[in-house]
C-alpha cells in the first residue's frame, strides 16, 4: 500500500561514490534529464557539492529515493496436446519405418520450443504445464507443472517425460485448464496457451477420437474468456488444411487473444521456427507493460524512471504517453510504459526499472555510468 504523506517520509544522505559519471538537472514537474544513482546510492540532501547532486537551495532535508518497480508477472498455462500425430513431421505425415520422425517430429519441435521461451523468461512469467489427452480422450484437472515462478526445469522435465499417444479432447481440457486457473488467487494477469496439431476428436465422456467436437472446443474457449481466462492458440502444421483452419481460427478468435497482422487468427507453425516466432510473439503480449507503484508515495511533482538498458547503462526514459512512461489514473498508483519503452520492456533491452523521486527543487541523478 503506498504511503499516505511522502513529506514524513525521511532522507539519508548518502553520498556517491567516486567514479560514478552523473548527468543531473532539475526535474520540477518530472520532464528533463534526470533519474536515478547507482544501485545503493539514495542520492542528494541539503548538503552542497555532494559528488553534484545537491539541492541547489542548500535548504532542502529530503533527498533522491529510489524505488524498484516491476510488472506484474503474467500467469500461463501451456495447454499442450499429445495426440498420436504429434509425432509425424511438419509434413503432418508418419516416418518411414514406423519409428516416428525423432527429432524432426512436431513433438520434439514443440518440446525443443516450449523450453526455450520458458526458460527464457522464467523469472518474469509464472509457467505451468498441463497435458491433454492423457488416455484415449481423458484429460486430468491438475496440471503436470502447476503454474509458478522458476518452473522451467520442471516443465522440460514433464515434457520430456510425456510422448504423445492419444487423441485430441479440447473442449475438456480448455475447461479443466479454466476452471484450474480460476484457483489461483493472485492479482496477476492470467491466459491459457493451447497447443494443437489437429480438429478437437473427442466429445466429453466418449473414449472414440473420430468425432468433430470444433463447437464444443470453441463454446469452453469463449467460456473461459467471460471468466477472465483468455487463450492463445497455436495450430502445429495446420495451415494446409482448411476446415482445421477454419476452427482455431475460431477459437482464437472467441478466446480473445487472436493474432494481430498474421494471414489466420490463430498463430500458424509450419516449422520451428515459425513455432518459435509464435511463441516469441505470445511472450511479448503477455508481458504487461503496467507497473504497480507499491512503496512510493502519491501525489509527487518531482519524479523520474529509469532502467538499465542492455549495455547496462542506467537510462532515463522520459514522461511522454505516446513513447515514454505515464501514470495509470489520478490516483498514480501504478505507470504504464508506452511506445519503446514498452517494447524494450517486453524484449528485453530494459531491465531493473525504478521509480525516483524527491523533494521539488532537488535534483534528481542518473548514473549513466560513461
Amino acid at each position: 500500500m503506498r504511503h499516505p504523506d511522502w513529506k514524513l517520509i525521511a532522507f539519508v544522505l548518502i553520498v556517491v561514490p567516486l567514479g560514478c559519471n552523473l548527468d543531473s538537472q532539475t526535474l520540477g514537474n518530472g520532464t528533463g534529464s534526470g533519474g536515478s544513482p547507482p544501485s545503493g546510492a539514495g542520492g542528494a540532501s541539503g548538503a552542497s557539492g555532494a559528488s553534484g547532486c545537491s539541492n541547489p537551495a542548500g535548504s532542502g532535508t529530503c533527498g533522491q529515493t529510489d524505488v524498484p518497480i516491476a510488472p506484474l508477472p503474467p500467469d500461463v498455462l501451456i495447454v499442450q496436446s499429445k495426440a498420436l500425430s504429434m509425432a509425424d513431421g511438419w509434413d503432418d505425415q508418419p516416418c518411414e519405418g514406423g519409428g516416428g520422425c525423432g527429432a524432426s517430429s512436431k513433438w520434439s519441435q514443440a518440446l525443443s520450443a516450449v523450453t526455450t521461451a520458458v526458460g527464457a523468461t522464467d523469472s518474469t512469467i509464472n509457467w505451468g504445464l498441463g497435458f491433454y489427452g492423457v488416455s484415449a480422450c481423458g484429460t486430468t484437472s491438475t496440471p503436470s507443472v502447476p503454474v509458478g515462478p522458476l518452473s522451467s526445469q520442471a516443465i522440460s522435465s514433464a515434457f520430456a517425460a510425456n510422448q504423445p499417444a492419444t487423441g485430441n479432447p479440447i473442449e475438456t481440457a480448455i475447461g479443466d485448464a479454466a476452471t484450474y486457473m480460476l484457483t489461483l488467487t493472485d492479482a496477476n494477469p492470467k491466459y491459457l496457451l493451447l497447443l494443437t496439431d489437429g480438429l478437437p476428436n473427442c466429445m466429453p465422456g466418449d473414449t472414440s477420437t473420430t468425432a468433430d467436437d470444433s463447437l464444443g472446443a470453441e463454446a469452453a474457449i469463449l467460456q473461459a474468456k467471460m471468466a477472465g481466462v483468455p487463450t492463445f492458440v497455436v495450430g502445429l502444421a495446420t495451415s494446409s488444411d482448411a476446415a482445421v483452419s477454419a476452427t482455431l481460427d475460431q477459437m482464437a478468435q472467441g478466446g480473445g487473444e487472436a493474432q494481430a497482422g498474421g494471414s489466420s487468427s490463430y498463430f500458424a507453425a509450419t516449422d520451428s521456427a515459425s513455432l518459435a516466432a509464435a511463441l516469441t510473439a505470445i511472450v511479448g503480449t503477455v508481458t504487461s507493460c503496467t507497473l504497480p507503484l507499491t512503496d512510493a508515495p502519491e501525489q509527487l511533482t518531482n519524479v523520474a524512471v529509469a532502467a538499465t538498458d542492455a549495455s547496462g547503462r542506467i537510462v532515463k526514459i522520459p514522461q511522454d504517453s505516446s513513447d515514454g512512461w505515464s501514470f495509470t489514473d489520478v490516483n498514480e498508483d501504478a505507470i504504464l510504459l508506452n511506445g519503446m519503452a514498452c517494447a524494450n520492456l517486453r524484449s528485453g533491452a530494459y531491465t531493473n526499472f525504478q521509480f525516483v523521486y524527491a523533494c521539488a527543487g532537488v535534483i534528481i541523478c542518473i548514473d549513466r555510468g560513461s
